[in-house]
């Protein structure tokens, strides 16, 4: 695949020839419900990322103020 990539000569005529002799490599796609959970998957490390950050926010203006209490999440049990 390297050498097709920095091949100067670019063709279908070479593209072909490489397609009958199986050269070209075969690229993978997940089954529907593999995607759908992916896309799921990644959507909740959004809005992981997203609370964490809210709640990091909402600590430092609490702080600002004064109200300081022990425990990482005294204020947001969540």
């Amino acid at each position: 695949m390297k050498l097709i990539a920095e091949s100067t000569i670019k063709t279908d005529k070479i593209d072909a020839q490489l397609e009958r002799t199986n050269f070209l490599p075969v690229s993978y796609l997940a089954p529907k419900e593999i995607r759908e959970r992916r896309e799921l998957l990644r959507h909740r490390i959004i809005l992981v990322r997203l609370r964490a950050s809210l709640k990091s926010r909402i600590h430092s203006i609490l702080a600002k103020r004064g109200i300081v209490k022990e425990g990482v999440n005294t204020y947001l049990e969540l």
